[in-house]
């Protein structure tokens, strides 16, 4: 199981949690996808807002890995795995997650905490490259980008096969085809309906 992000934390706009809320909520969202076998969370900008040092000790804690392949610190290197490989029956199964380059509350949650949000597409093409040559043969996004960054990345880097959350919660829960893959967001336009997608590889 994934989670395509922004989980942790209720908004990204400061003042919105009571002292100590935040945390609460996010050891127990760590507590469940440990025991859930979760194979990684996409680093959305909600998640962001723990902070760096909160979000990076409960993640460790529950053994949960953080993966990001565009957001890096000021020396630009990445802040958390930028993806893993999972053997899965006969299939190698290569994952990353991206951050879009524009989400609410910028300044506060990655440029103050050090940290830099790359060119999306950009990215992925690297990334895809580094896959292949780990032998993966389906390649996964997990998303917090917005409508125009994932159409525009399913065009130009069709090794990915499919893209699984979005920052906008404004597609389709549904699977969907999307430039030479497929897309499904994790929540409908009115965040109450969580999509579970089953897919079977043949």
């Amino acid at each position: 199981m994934l989670d395509a992000g922004n989980l942790l934390v209720s908004s990204p706009q400061a003042g919105s949690e009571r002292p100590g809320e935040a945390e609460a909520r996010a050891e127990v969202f760590f507590a469940a996808m440990q025991r859930m076998g979760y194979a990684g969370l996409n680093v959305g900008i909600q998640d962001l807002a723990l902070g760096l040092a909160p979000l990076r000790k409960l993640a460790a804690a529950h053994k949960v890995p953080l993966l990001s392949a565009n957001l890096v610190d000021r020396a630009g290197k990445p802040v958390f795995v930028p993806w893993l490989v999972r053997d899965e029956n006969v299939i190698k199964i290569g994952i990353f997650g991206l951050l879009t380059q524009t989400p609410p509350e910028l300044g506060r949650w990655v440029v103050d905490q050090g940290l830099a949000v790359r060119e999306p597409v950009a990215e992925a093409k690297v990334v895809v490259q580094q896959l292949r040559a780990q032998g993966c043969q389906l390649i996964v996004l997990v998303s917090q980008l917005n409508r125009q960054e994932l159409e525009r990345l399913m065009e130009e880097v069709p090794e990915v096969n499919l893209a699984l959350g979005s920052a906008q919660a404004e597609l389709s829960t549904q699977l969907m085809p999307m430039g030479r893959g497929f897309f499904a967001d994790a929540l409908d336009r009115k965040s109450t309906r969580l999509n579970s997608s089953h897919i079977t590889i043949s």
